[in-house]
């Protein structure tokens, strides 16, 4: 089951939620936000979520920092993917490409079954965008996530990035980028943790949902998979 939350209503948004859903043969449940008032904090958000069995989640909201980031905080704990709509967002009928940026980070490699899982769904291409890194571990990454796409039989490309594993976030949603890399989803890892910057000035990934005209995904770290240690 896949589950919309209306935070804002834009008929668009559903149009892709329901998208999705039929093509991936999901049932679509549409909730409004006011539906989760009694979730306090993320371990409530996810242990309700548990409860409703839900596969995938679109989030419908306003490109308000104070709006993203309380979905963002209240997503912390989930183990599935959500996908922010705001209402800057170009909704696309249909997925074509779909955007993955490979970091240093070893949890990006898990990133590779759910873009797998859509692009087989929707014939859509991926397109990995591998961090402009002096060391070797973005490209190993990329290359554990070309070895299952070979498995699968899914259609990918490969993208050197000019940025590194630090700002690869922010070289996805310049002009110039999109608009010579033209996509319709981007997949993206949120951080582990905050630190100080991140409470001050906002996670990389709510930068990068607040700038994006695509949908984003999101998921979140899981440390039952790998080792949070580089």
């Amino acid at each position: 089951m896949f589950l919309f939350i209306k935070d804002i209503s834009i008929p668009q948004h559903l149009l892709f939620a329901q998208y999705l859903s039929e093509k991936m043969n999901k049932e679509l449940v549409v909730k409004k936000s006011s539906d989760f008032t009694h979730t306090k904090n993320d371990s409530d958000f996810a242990d309700t979520l548990q409860g409703l069995s839900a596969d995938l989640i679109f989030i419908s909201c306003k490109c308000q920092k104070r709006v993203v980031q309380k979905w963002l905080n209240l997503s912390r704990q989930l183990r599935i993917p959500y996908i922010f709509l705001t209402d800057i967002m170009a909704i696309p009928q249909e997925i074509a490409t779909i955007l993955t940026p490979v970091s240093m980070f070893e949890e990006e490699v898990h990133k590779a079954q759910f873009a797998a899982h859509i692009s087989r769904y929707t014939n859509a291409t991926i397109i990995l965008l591998t961090a402009h890194d002096y060391g070797s571990k973005a490209q190993n990454n990329t290359n554990k996530i070309t070895t299952l796409f070979d498995k699968m039989n899914v259609k990918y490309e490969k993208i050197q990035a000019h940025k590194d594993s630090f700002k690869l976030q922010k070289e996805i949603i310049d002009h110039k980028f999109t608009s010579e890399n033209p996509y319709q989803i981007s997949l993206i890892t949120a951080s582990r943790d905050y630190g100080l910057d991140d409470i001050f000035f906002g996670p990389q990934e709510r930068h990068t949902i607040c700038h994006s005209l695509v949908p984003t995904m999101l998921i979140n770290p899981r440390g039952d998979l790998y080792s949070l240690c580089d």
